[in-house]
């Protein structure tokens, strides 16, 4: 009977379906000091921000109603404790951004980068460790999603529309998500009767290729895409300006732990970001003409390592290299009036500007995070930047403290 019994128990166990898991994490029971931060910071998920408010789909938007942050109903860009936008580190899946906002006619009145893409974000309004450079309002990094299956999207709003693609076949190492948008501020003003004046358009798009090469080691190959424009033109006789904006990133990451105490992460990327503009007509009745253009073309390359020397303390350490180079040409053409002799008479302005300027600049950071007690962390750090196009040379050093005292945590940064 017991042969019996065991013979039939395998066979039902044999015949149940077996489950598939979408991902399996283990973690040690003690994490010690790697897991705990001297810094305060908000962190948000994908489903977080799914449920914000939003206006226009946008995720800065979403975000500014965090405390000590402040916008307005204009533009997508924040202030972080009264520090400026461009204050704020923005960086994607380890690259850094540049004026990431769409319409900066209109004071960048959207943000580039796409909510749905997104599965964590985390801010820092204050109290910087050394790795983070010569920013003084905030951080703010964000991690796009692993996909875990092959899903594909299509979504619509009074905004704008959008599709997205994600995959990750069984078994498989290669990993994909690309996801597109376009705003259609241009038909609701049309819809509105307005389109004879005003016409803004714009749209963004994003890619990552993920390969796992080993257990513990991913390559990613990441691109993003966003481009606008803005015409106007209100009657005859009056200024007609047109506007186009592109910017384009593209980069590559790793991230890997070639032993157990010892993780590292690099990204080589490149950016390219152009303006243009161009505006004729009549100007407080004069007539005008303006012709704009720039470009900015940075190529950077960062590397971080973190050593684990024991549970209760570990160091860190990275290098960073950026070199630069920017054109401006700019043409203007525009006639006013003046009093000469007692006369009044019509002058003509001619402004032209050609400019080339570049430069690197290289950083580097060291921090050591140490828990003398449970209750207290301490990480002491420093860094050094060095700018060749204005000659500066900074040494940066840095404090950090979290004090826990039961239910509340106490922190403290320092920094010149």
């Amino acid at each position: 009977f017991g042969l019996f019994a065991a013979a039939a128990a395998q066979a039902q166990t044999a015949a149940a379906p077996p489950v598939r898991l979408a991902e399996v994490v283990v973690t040690p029971s003690r994490f010690g000091v790697v897991e705990e931060r001297t810094t305060a910071g908000a962190t948000l998920t994908s489903r977080e921000l799914e449920v914000l408010p939003q206006i226009g789909d946008d995720l800065y938007r979403s975000i500014a109603r965090l405390p000590g942050l402040a916008g307005d109903d204009f533009t997508a860009q924040f202030w972080v404790r009264g520090a400026p936008n461009s204050e704020l580190l923005a960086r994607l899946d380890g690259v850094d951004l540049i004026e990431p906002f769409h319409l900066k006619d209109v004071d960048g009145a959207l943000s580039i980068v796409d909510p749905w893409t997104i599965s964590r974000l985390e801010l820092s309004t204050g109290g910087f460790t050394a790795e983070y450079g010569d920013r003084l309002g905030g951080v703010l990094t964000m991690e796009t999603k692993t996909p875990t299956a092959l899903q594909t999207a299509l979504g619509l709003s009074l905004t704008g529309v959008g599709g997205s693609s994600q995959g990750a076949p069984v078994g498989g190492r290669l990993r994909w998500l690309v996801a597109a948008r376009r705003g259609y501020p241009d038909v609701a003003l049309r819809f509105a009767g307005r389109d004879d004046e005003v016409d803004p358009r714009y749209y963004d798009a994003t890619a990552k290729f993920e390969y796992q090469a080993a257990p513990g080691h991913t390559f990613s190959l990441h691109a993003l895409h966003a481009g606008d424009s803005l015409r106007y033109d209100r009657r005859t006789n009056s200024p007609k300006l047109s506007s186009d904006y592109d910017s384009d990133y593209v980069w590559a990451r790793w991230r890997g732990t070639p032993t157990r105490t010892l993780t590292g992460e690099a990204v080589l990327s490149f950016a390219r970001l152009a303006w243009s503009r161009d505006g004729t007509g009549q100007l407080d009745g004069f007539p005008f003409q303006l012709r704009d253009r720039r470009r900015l073309d940075v190529a950077a390359l960062r590397n971080e390592w973190t050593l684990s020397l024991s549970e209760r303390a570990l160091l860190r350490g990275g290098l960073e290299a950026k070199t630069g180079e920017t054109r401006y040409d700019y043409a203007l053409a525009h006639q006013r009036t003046i009093v000469s002799n007692g006369r009044q008479v019509v002058v003509t302005d001619n402004v032209n500007a050609a400019l080339r300027p570049d430069g690197s600049s290289v950083g580097t950071f060291v921090s050591a995070r140490v828990q003398p007690w449970a209750a207290l962390i301490l990480e002491p750090g420093a860094r050094f930047d060095r700018h060749d196009y204005s000659g500066d040379d900074e040494w940066n050093p840095r404090l950090n403290a979290a004090l826990t005292l039961g239910r509340a945590t106490v922190r403290v940064g320092w920094g010149v």
